[in-house]
């Protein structure tokens, strides 16, 4: 009787192991954020869809993610959330094709790295690709006073520097006529040896390594900024003649050096216009005798006045003019 009740006893434990294992439902893997055991980049002990990264559970690149554009959110290590929510590789990580960079920020895969394309650069305070034309410079303008034949230039930094590496060069041109300063980090640049009164366009480029990790490999250069700047007229030659035939006194001079629209002439309050060609004449109306009268002649080009020339000239009781240079 006692064996009948062991046995009885076994089949009803029996029962009840097999119950629980119908019951109990089977584990087929940790969900995305648990742990894992599992080499990184293998599927482990993770649900399909997911890999091991160093001990907890992630989605893979080129898988899509949760998270804000620019997080890691649920992807494995190096890579991001993109814009349109699929983990890809973060700037500087390693890559087997460009599907595995972001291409919302311009990266593609260049020799196994993620690194930015064409036209774009490494930001370093935000390790992303931005636009090279965010680097044009600011505030550029002539400095300081026109001069007759040189031009000083100078600009502001790109308010987007933000540690890149930038350099600078300045380009001046007339026509097919051209300098150039070397290329440089200072906001600044001169040009001498120019031609009074004329009229020139500067132009500034900034130039930028497109991936700083490859130095100076792939280089990118900005839109220029251009401005166009002046050189001064020549100072205006001395004054050769003074005729008087009544009741005019006629006044004739030497011209400047360079190019000149027009010169003012001015004698005792009254001011004459004359074109920049040949002969150079003014003629006034002057009826005191026995006077010494002053002359100012200034060279006009591009509303740029050149520095005055100063001479005088005497007319005698006879009228007759005598020069007193």
């Amino acid at each position: 009787m006692e064996k009948a009740g062991i046995g009885v006893h076994l089949w009803m434990v029996f029962f009840v192991v097999q119950v629980v294992m119908w019951t109990v439902p089977c584990v087929t893997g940790r969900s995305v954020g648990q742990s894992c055991t599992g080499s990184t980049g293998s599927q482990g002990n993770c649900v399909s869809g997911a890999v091991c990264d160093s001990g907890t559970c992630r989605i893979p690149v080129r898988q899509s993610c949760t998270g804000t554009t620019g997080s890691q959110g649920n992807c494995v290590s190096g890579a991001v959330c993109d814009s349109g929510g699929v983990c890809r590789r973060t700037y500087g990580s390693t890559c087997t094709n460009n599907n595995d960079c972001r291409n919302d920020i311009h990266e593609y895969c260049r020799t196994g790295t993620c690194l930015c394309t064409s036209n774009y650069f490494r930001q370093k305070t935000s390790n992303v690709c931005k636009n090279v034309n965010i680097l044009v410079v600011g505030n550029l303008k002539q400095r300081g006073v026109k001069m007759e034949t040189s031009v000083e230039i100078d600009w502001d930094p790109p308010g987007e520097l933000n540690g890149a590496d930038a350099e600078y060069i300045a380009e001046i041109i007339d026509g097919s006529w051209s300098d150039w300063s070397p290329w440089s980090s200072t906001t600044d640049a001169s040009f001498g040896g120019l031609t009074q009164g004329k009229r020139y366009t500067v132009y500034v480029t900034t130039r930028t390594k497109r991936n700083p990790i490859y130095g100076n490999a792939m280089v990118q250069y900005t839109t220029p900024r251009s401005l166009t700047v002046y050189t001064k007229p020549g100072k205006p030659g001395s004054l050769t003649e003074a005729t008087y035939t009544l009741p005019h006194v006629t006044l004739r001079f030497n011209p400047s050096a360079g190019n000149v629209e027009y010169y003012t002439v001015t004698v005792d309050g009254t001011e004459v216009r004359v074109s920049g060609s040949q002969p150079l004449e003014a003629r006034f109306t002057l009826w005191r005798a026995e006077t010494t009268y002053t002359v100012t002649i200034v060279a006009n080009s591009n509303r740029v006045r050149s520095d005055n020339r100063t001479d005088t000239f005497f007319v005698d009781a006879a009228r007759e003019c005598l020069l007193q240079l």
